[in-house]
């Protein structure tokens, strides 16, 4: 995870995404699993193990309204 300013703050280990196979899915808002983070501003990393792929759905819930935002095939500096 980094903040707003694009600077590392946590790295999370969850096992319920590390044990997901192929043909699988899971969907969690980050707060389910890290309740503290309800409020957080900033951006996940999302690391994956050699030769696996994924894909990502990024969702934010605002006042009732769910609105798909931009997932980049990128990462911050700092971030290996």
């Amino acid at each position: 995870m980094v903040d707003a300013n694009c600077v590392p703050l946590q790295t999370l280990n969850l096992p319920q995404l590390n044990s997901l196979g192929a043909r699988q899915q899971i969907a969690r808002f980050l707060h389910q699993d890290v309740p503290s983070l309800l409020t957080f501003q900033g951006s996940i990393v999302l690391i994956v193990e050699s030769g696996s792929q994924f894909s990502v759905v990024a969702l934010v819930l605002d006042q009732g309204l769910i609105t798909a935002v931009p997932v980049i095939r990128s990462k911050a500096p700092g971030i290996n």
